[in-house]
C-alpha cells in the first residue's frame, strides 16, 4: 500500500488522491514486455488506401492484411526492434525496420510506389498443320513413332538426295556424272550388304521411277517433312508395287 507524505500547500489527501490515480511507471505494467503497432498504407502517386496488402512483423505471429483503409495492427508485439515486411503484386515488396518499445503503440504509415513486376516469360507455340500431311496420316505416324522422320535443319541441303544421306540404311549411289544419284535402301543379310530400291511418295502420291530421279523431280527448299521406312516397317497404305516383298518406302511432303 502506497503511503503519502503531506507536501506544503497540498491537502495530504488531494496528493495521495493524485498520485493513486496516476498511471503506473512502465516497467511496472503486466505487459511491458510487449507494445502494439498500428499503420496504414497509402499509394503514393494518389495518396488513396491501399487494401489487400499484406503486412508481416517479426515476431508477431503471422501475417495481416489491410482493410479497405489501407489499416493493419499488431496488438501484441515483443520489445525490440522488428522487421515489417509489406508485399503486394502492384507495389513489389518494401522492408522496413521499427523499435518497439514496451507498453507503448508505434504508428507507421507507409507510402508504396507502385513497380511492375517482372513475370516469367510465357511462350505459346503455333504449330500450323499441313491439311495435306493431315489427310495422309503423317502426324498420327510421327506421334506413334513409327519410321524415320526428316524435318526442319535436316532438310537445308543442296538437294534432296543429300537429305536422305542422313537417313540410317539409306544409300546414296552416284552414277558416271554427279547429276546421276539413285536412293537405295541397304539391309545386311548372311551375303552381305543387300540393296533395293525404295518407293518415292509425293504428298501421297506414288512416283514411278522416283528413286533414279529424286533431284530431278522435287528441292529442298520445297519440301516440308520426309518419312523413311525400311522393309516391313513400310505402312500399308504405301505397298504399291513390292506387295510380298517390300523394299521401303521415301514419303516427301510438300510445303503448303
Amino acid at each position: 500500500m502506497r503511503r503519502c507524505t503531506p507536501i506544503a500547500a497540498v491537502p495530504a489527501s488531494s496528493l495521495c488522491a493524485l498520485l493513486l490515480l496516476a498511471p503506473p511507471a512502465r516497467g511496472q505494467t503486466p505487459d511491458s514486455a510487449v507494445g502494439r503497432v498500428v499503420g496504414r498504407i497509402l499509394d503514393d502517386e494518389s495518396g488513396r488506401p491501399v487494401p489487400g496488402v499484406s503486412v508481416t512483423l517479426d515476431g508477431a505471429g503471422g501475417s495481416r492484411v489491410t482493410d479497405a483503409q489501407g489499416n493493419f495492427l499488431f496488438p501484441s508485439v515483443p520489445r525490440g526492434i522488428r522487421e515489417l515486411v509489406v508485399e503486394h503484386l502492384g507495389y513489389g515488396r518494401v522492408a522496413r525496420l521499427v523499435n518497439v518499445p514496451p507498453g507503448e503503440t508505434v504508428q507507421v504509415d507507409l507510402r508504396l510506389v507502385p513497380a511492375a513486376i517482372a513475370l516469367d516469360s510465357v511462350v505459346v507455340q503455333v504449330t500450323i498443320r499441313n491439311p495435306v500431311m493431315e489427310r495422309g496420316g503423317y502426324y498420327d505416324r510421327k506421334k506413334a513413332g513409327w519410321g524415320y522422320y526428316l524435318e526442319g535443319v535436316d532438310l537445308r541441303r543442296a538437294s534432296t538426295t543429300d537429305i536422305l544421306r542422313g537417313a540410317p540404311r539409306v544409300e546414296v549411289v552416284t552414277g558416271q556424272s554427279v547429276l546421276d544419284r539413285r536412293v537405295r535402301v541397304v539391309e545386311v543379310g548372311p551375303y552381305g550388304p543387300q540393296y533395293c530400291e525404295p518407293e518415292i511418295y509425293i504428298d501421297g502420291h506414288f512416283i514411278r521411277g522416283g528413286a533414279d530421279m529424286l533431284d530431278e523431280i522435287i528441292q529442298p527448299t520445297d519440301i516440308q517433312a520426309i518419312e523413311v521406312y525400311r522393309g516391313m516397317d513400310t505402312p500399308l497404305q504405301f505397298f504399291h508395287e513390292a506387295v510380298f516383298k517390300p523394299c521401303g518406302a521415301v514419303l516427301i511432303w510438300t510445303k503448303r
